[in-house]
């Protein structure tokens, strides 16, 4: 059996680019000269976006406001990783903060004024963003969402910002498939509202979640704070399937 072919170039106006269809691996990433990188991931429909280089964050959510120069902000929730000495920050909401980086020029990140300790960084993006996109839609992923212009959810208690990586928690059963779906719903009044499936795989795999998400209300938290804003959840649940005629 021929390889399956691995296609990698890099634009100077672009994301480096590559795609290994074998591996159903998409991959856009920048590459800067002091060691931090950007990359966004897609691999078998689980897309992840990584910042690489950045001091060691030890908070188990860390929010970051980011800015762009068009104007654009957003208070952004990532996830510290580390593993072989390299620190890394992986998105919490990917598809959001993937087309947040669209666009040349510059994106600002700072901590916010109550975090633990202070941490500002600003990274110079490629002008052309055709690459990103292909990151996003090969996962299936929308390049447009009129929740991005809404202020993101910031809970009091940081379990409920964590957002659980999309694999599963154990060894599939025969007859099982593995369900994943992304979620976003509208806070009101301590409420989920309007919540829709962003993204879900099989299909159908979100109608679970919905019908609880639109029932879930939200203990000891700021209703003025959270009123209006969007939170995103991320489900991953086993489901039937038949096998055989």
């Amino acid at each position: 059996m021929a390889a399956q072919p691995v296609t990698a170039f890099a634009q100077d106006d672009d994301w480096e680019f590559q795609q290994d269809a074998g591996r159903k691996l998409t991959v856009a990433a920048v590459r800067y000269d002091d060691g931090k990188a950007i990359i966004a991931r897609c691999q078998d429909g689980d897309l992840k976006l990584v910042v690489v280089g950045l001091p060691q964050m030890t908070e188990p959510v860390v929010y970051l406001e980011g800015r762009r120069p068009d104007g654009r902000q957003d208070t952004q929730v990532w996830n510290p990783q580390s593993g072989e000495g390299v620190a890394a920050l992986s998105s919490g909401v990917p598809a959001r903060d993937i087309r947040f980086l669209r666009g040349g020029g510059t994106w600002g990140i700072r901590t916010l004024p109550d975090a633990p300790r202070a941490m500002r960084a600003t990274l110079d993006l490629p002008s052309q963003s055709a690459n990103l996109d292909r990151v996003l839609v090969e996962c299936q992923r929308s390049l447009q969402d009129d929740r991005d212009a809404l202020p993101r959810a910031r809970f009091r208690a940081a379990e409920a910002a964590a957002q659980p990586d999309a694999k599963p928690r154990r060894p599939v059963r025969r007859g099982q498939v593995v369900g994943v779906a992304e979620i976003s719903c509208i806070i009101r009044d301590l409420r989920y509202t309007d919540c829709r499936a962003d993204y879900e795989r099989p299909e159908g795999a979100a109608e679970d979640a919905l019908r609880y998400q639109n029932r879930r209300r939200l203990e000891g938290e700021d209703r003025s704070a959270l009123e209006g804003t969007v939170a995103y959840v991320s489900t991953v649940t086993e489901q039937s399937v038949r096998i055989g005629p």
